[in-house]
């Protein structure tokens, strides 16, 4: 019996989940290109959380989004000048930012949900609802336990 040390990396289930994310993003990545969208994986994923809320406060998008707070205040700046999100000043305090879609924004959206669905379609090709119930199952486990350390 091989100990943890001598295991080699395609028995790492850790790795795959790594290649999965990776297939994920460079397929996403040339949907947009494809289509002659300027944005990046992360930035889509801002702008589809925004488009699912008329207006969230920018410390809850970026936990949302799994975002720290410096990276998703350079993203929503790189959007904002793109003139795809708006950034209101929160009532009550000048700290703080309640962000939404523009209506450009609004509109990109609407553009890429589709491609998003097939792509998703496709990537699920072959696999079963309990399969894929079990994945978020033992995911939701791992995540748990990893929360824990």
């Amino acid at each position: 019996m091989e100990n943890e040390e001598s295991r080699p990396i395609n028995d790492i289930y850790f790795f795959w989940i790594d290649q999965l994310h990776r297939a994920k993003r460079q397929a996403t990545a040339r949907i947009f290109e494809s289509i002659n969208v300027k944005l990046t994986v992360d930035q889509w994923i801002i702008l589809k959380r925004l488009s699912e809320v008329a207006s969230i406060n920018q410390k809850d998008l970026s936990e949302d989004t799994l975002k720290d707070p410096a990276s998703m205040t350079r993203t929503l700046d790189i959007l904002s000048k793109a003139g795809l999100v708006e950034r209101r000043p929160s009532l009550g305090d000048r700290r703080s930012f309640q962000v939404s879609l523009t209506l450009e924004g609004t509109a990109l959206v609407r553009s890429i949900i589709p491609r998003a669905i097939d792509s998703r379609e496709k990537g699920l090709v072959g696999i079963t609802k309990e399969e894929l119930s079990t994945f978020r199952s033992v995911a939701e486990r791992m995540i748990q336990n990893f929360n824990q350390i």
